[in-house]
């Protein structure tokens, strides 16, 4: 090294010069080696976030240090690196070092996903990757209809025991128990909000995907149509679009299906609506007016219906009312009928007129009407005037038997009754402590009961106008008398007493 001050050579290593006495120490950015100097610049690092760290190139004097060699450097080496640059060095190490330490724990502890998420909070944290499907077996997506009528999505997949396949419509994992995964899907598993819909038709889109570990594969299918049913709206009564009636009465009856809401002209009448889904409501029906229903029905998972209905009922231009002492059953084959009507009218009826007393003074009258058979009577009288017309009215009258010499009527059951129901009409059965097997008709109700076995059945069909409410399941006592055999052959029966 050279003296700086007198230009005499002196060791490498010497921190004086050995002539002058000049003290070569300098400040750790300069360092002088004869005519050579080389400097150091700190680099300005931005603080690490969540982007790429960046460098501050204004902090860099120069990109490659600049050395100024002089005509003679000889063997002299260049001066090691300070021990100020040592221990930056170090501290830089033990930083890094501590933080992977942190974020190995943390990843432990709390799991990946939530370090990622502290890391890039931009990101879901999630690490189940979503990506083009790999060479999976094609599923079966099929539309298909089920023993009741309604619609629903056959759907196969195929793939190892312990993966799963999600779909979106549903927002379910369906694990793989076997090498075939079958699904049946149902408007309630699909919609899940129970929704009514304003289309026929409904397009699905199932998106599924094959899950195995961690990774989550699309698989690509396409969307499918189900078709969206009316709502259920049967009517009982009346059974036509414009029906005339005669009463001052008249009761709506219809069945819908349960958990629908129903409005009758307005009136909201759900809360009628019963178990079974049937509604009886009474409207009044004025003399000379023409009356128009329209009923709205809303049920899940279908479109609304409507129906709308017109009950007439004529003038009345003779005077005709009946008495309220009037019975309205009666246990023997016949019933009179009492009222009021006017001079000159001719009285008759849809039944067999047994005997009729009119009186002129006051105008009132007596018809005794024969009844063939147990059953409900509506029972027609007309009033008609050859100058003013006709009047109608319609009284209804259940002929029931005696309870008493009914039941002491009844045999105990014969297994024969149920293949040769015609044998045996008009006889009284006594049916003990027998199950509903199932309700088939609410209006008038109707249920089957198995005297048989599963194996061997012996089923029987039973019509019941009383007030009890029989329902699937019940155990019941039964007093009925054979009516004959229905459509479909089963033996009928008239079910008159239950308990």
């Amino acid at each position: 090294m050279r003296c700086s001050n007198c230009g005499k050579p002196n060791d490498i290593l010497a921190k004086t010069c050995s002539e002058c006495g000049y003290s070569f120490d300098k400040p750790d950015n300069e360092v002088e080696f004869e005519d050579a100097t080389i400097s150091f610049k700190p680099i300005v690092v931005e603080k690490a976030n969540d982007k790429k760290p960046s460098i501050n190139a204004s902090a860099i004097e120069s990109p490659i240090p600049q050395i100024s060699v002089a005509d003679e450097l000889g063997d002299e080496e260049i001066a090691p690196i300070s021990e100020k640059k040592r221990k930056a060095n170090k501290a830089i190490t033990i930083i890094v070092w501590a933080f992977l330490l942190v974020f190995f724990i943390s990843a432990a502890v709390f799991g990946i996903n939530f370090v990622m998420k502290l890391v890039n909070p931009s990101s879901n944290g999630l690490l189940i990757s979503t990506v083009t499907a790999p060479p999976i077996q094609t599923p079966k997506i099929l539309v298909q209809t089920d023993e009741n009528g309604e619609q629903y999505i056959y759907a196969e997949f195929y793939g190892t025991v312990g993966d799963s396949i999600y779909l979106s419509v549903t927002n379910r994992y369906y694990e793989f128990t076997d090498t075939v995964l079958k699904l049946s899907l149902y408007k309630k598993d699909i919609f899940t909000d129970s929704r009514t819909f304003d289309s026929s038709t409904a397009i699905v889109y199932l998106s599924p995907s094959y899950v195995t570990g961690s990774k989550k594969y699309e698989i690509q299918v396409s969307p499918v149509t189900l078709d969206i049913p009316a709502a259920k709206l049967q009517l009982l009564s009346p059974t036509a679009d414009s029906t005339e009636v005669f009463q001052d009465s008249y009761i709506i009856k219809l069945i819908v299906a349960p958990e629908s809401t129903v409005v009758i002209n307005g009136v909201t009448l759900t809360d009628k609506v019963d178990k079974l889904g049937q509604l009886n409501y009474t409207v009044n029906i004025s003399p000379d007016t023409s009356n128009s229903f329209e009923i709205k029905v809303n049920a899940p998972f279908s479109t609304p219906a409507a129906h709308t209905v017109v009950i007439t009922r004529a003038a009345m231009p003779v005077v005709l009312t009946l008495d309220k002492s009037n019975l309205a059953k009666v246990s023997v084959p016949q019933i009179t009928i009492t009222g009021i009507t006017e001079k000159d009218v001719t009285l008759t009826s849809n039944l067999t007129v047994l005997s009729l007393e009119q009186n002129a003074l006051n105008n009132t009258f007596s018809m005794t009407l024969k009844l063939d058979a147990y059953g409900n009577y509506p029972i027609k009288i007309m009033a008609q005037n050859s100058v003013k017309g006709i009047s109608t009215l319609i009284y209804n009258v259940l002929y029931w038997p005696d309870e008493d010499t009914y039941t002491r009527k009844a045999r105990v059951y014969e297994s024969k009754l149920s293949t040769n129901p015609s044998a045996y009409k008009g006889i009284i059965f006594l049916f003990n402590a027998v199950t509903v097997q199932e309700v088939v008709s609410n209006d008038p109700t109707t249920f089957i009961v198995n005297m048989g076995t599963t194996d061997k059945p012996e089923l029987l069909l039973f019509e019941y106008i009383g007030s009890k409410t029989i329902k699937a399941g019940d155990k019941i006592k039964i007093f009925a008398d054979v009516e004959g055999a229905s459509s479909d052959g089963t033996a009928k029966l008239n079910a008159r007493f239950i308990y």
